[in-house]
């Protein structure tokens, strides 16, 4: 979606049409995009009951996985180390957000269980 055709839909949404407020174009600043993905890889956009709205849909991950992470975070916390606990449970976030949709929760299972073990 490009940026400009999302300005005159905010518009159009306030009640108001393009043309009544005026649109300034002033160039990218330094490490803007031009464009913005709405979906992540893995996902597909589903059409929702709302004119014009998609939503993100993507596989579930397996509940033997996820019964698995939620064991090694108990283990994580039974350290009693806050510093550890927050550095594993960032590096957790990050493995499972990339593990959602793309099939690699087998990678991200293994990164946890050496988070774990350490």
């Amino acid at each position: 979606m490009k940026i400009i055709d999302l300005a005159r839909n905010m518009i159009r949404l306030s009640g108001h049409e393009p043309d009544e407020i005026p649109i300034e174009i002033i160039g990218a600043r330094p490490g803007e995009k031009l464009r913005e993905e709405l979906f992540g890889p893995g996902e597909r956009a589903v059409p929702t009951d709302a004119d014009r709205i998609l939503r993100a849909e993507r596989a579930p991950l397996a509940p033997e996985w996820v019964e698995d992470v939620f064991e090694r975070v108990e283990r994580l916390v039974a350290r009693r180390d806050e510093a550890y606990l927050g550095q594993a449970l960032s590096e957790l976030a990050r493995e499972a957000l990339a593990a959602v949709g793309t099939g690699q929760e087998d990678r991200a299972r293994k990164d946890v269980e050496a988070l774990a073990q350490q």
